[in-house]
């Protein structure tokens, strides 16, 4: 049974690792929409600084969200982290 799952899951986990691993940021012209980064306080992973500097990707607003937690906040922050995302989709809607 755990061979069957394995099988088919191996193959997405391994394409996942590789983009991961051969990544290279490119600098493009910045967006022309605006960005909501969201975040956790205590994510050790990225810093307040590394949210924010999404800024440079975009000639309109950026703003970050934080929520409590860490690099993994949107697990526990399941409500909010939904709420913050409709509220942005809803000022879509409206501009």
């Amino acid at each position: 049974m755990h061979g069957e799952l394995m099988a088919l899951l191996l193959p997405t986990i391994r394409a996942d690792f590789a983009l991961a691993e051969e990544y290279e940021y490119h600098p493009s012209p910045p967006l022309s929409v605006p960005l909501t980064v969201l975040t956790g306080k205590s994510d050790e992973r990225v810093s307040l600084a590394q949210a924010q500097g999404w800024a440079k990707e975009t000639v309109l607003p950026c703003a970050v969200q934080l929520f409590e937690g860490g690099h993994f906040f949107i697990h526990d922050e399941m409500p909010e982290v939904l709420k913050c995302i409709r509220s942005q989709l809803d000022l879509m809607q409206v501009a």
